[in-house]
């Protein structure tokens, strides 16, 4: 059998392999949901047990679906998955290992869901723009937050994060304007550029020792933002990390440790410096 042969023999098999129940269609061979047609008028959709993932754009841009229930079987949930749709609760399966890119972007109804329990990462731009979304728990096995993970979710208002998490990537807590606490743990070894920028109503951070560096513009624009303490473990700190923190009275650091004093630009004359 000649390349083109096989080719055709796997588009066959593939086509082949796809069955629809209810208008959903499923692939049988790998256990998949790879669409739910837009133009369903179900209000609430509970996927087969049995199913193992969720194909990218599976439910993309679906209007009247508003609430979605995964069973423990379900252990991916791939790109773009729920991405524009208008589902405003999520319950997702525990064993869910993985969320891909932008997986629920711009879900702006969206104001409920689960963070599974076993999930070890969260992709780029999985949550970015749910802009009701107001509270969410990480899990304590969660290791990577992706690249604006979290980005422009305007109602959300406390985050912790886990205590063994180890990549915070660049954007990830972005345009977060109603976000007022935030808690960085010592296994996070750099905080990403642009991390908490926008972050308007960012009052306390908590930076634990055993972080390594604070990237550029991590916590630009916090306007909120009164004081900050800089952990000893801290070895760089990033071009402009507190620009523009107008409120900033305090910033406290290691007195044996120098640093490009560059990232103080634009907090106001009033700002302190004291060391410890």
């Amino acid at each position: 059998m000649d390349y083109e042969e096989r080719k055709a023999q796997m588009i066959k098999e593939a086509y082949e392999s796809l069955i629809k129940i209810n208008g959903v269609t499923y692939d049988k061979r790998f256990n998949e949901l790879v669409y739910y047609p837009k133009d369903s008028e179900r209000e609430s959709f509970i996927i087969p047990d049995g199913t193992v993932a969720i194909r990218d754009n599976a439910f993309y841009g679906v209007e009247n679906l508003k609430s979605v229930y995964m069973p423990v079987s379900v252990v991916r949930i791939g790109e773009c998955a729920f991405s524009k749709s208008k589902i405003v609760e999520a319950m997702l399966s525990d064993n869910i290992e993985y969320i891909g890119k932008k997986a629920f972007e711009n879900c702006k109804e969206l104001t409920k869901i689960n963070i599974p329990l076993y999930i070890e990462e969260i992709g780029d731009n999985a949550f970015s723009w749910c802009e009701n979304l107001q509270d969410i728990t990480l899990p304590s096995s969660l290791s990577t937050i992706g690249i604006g993970a979290f980005s422009f979710c305007g109602s959300l208002t406390r985050i912790i994060l886990p205590e063994d998490l180890i990549e915070l990537e660049n954007n990830a807590f972005t345009g977060c304007k109603s976000l007022k606490t935030a808690v960085i743990p010592s296994s996070v070894k750099k905080v990403g550029d642009y991390a908490f920028s926008n972050c308007y109503e960012l009052e306390t951070v908590d930076l634990i020792d055993g972080i390594k560096e604070i990237g550029s513009f991590a916590f630009a624009d916090c306007t909120s933002l009164t004081d900050v303490k800089i952990p000893k473990s801290v070895e760089k700190i990033g071009y402009g990390a507190f620009a523009g923190c107008t409120a900033l009275k305090y910033v406290k650091i290691p007195k044996d440790r120098e640093y490009d004093m560059k990232w103080t630009i634009d907090c106001p004359d009033k700002t302190r410096i004291i060391f410890y």
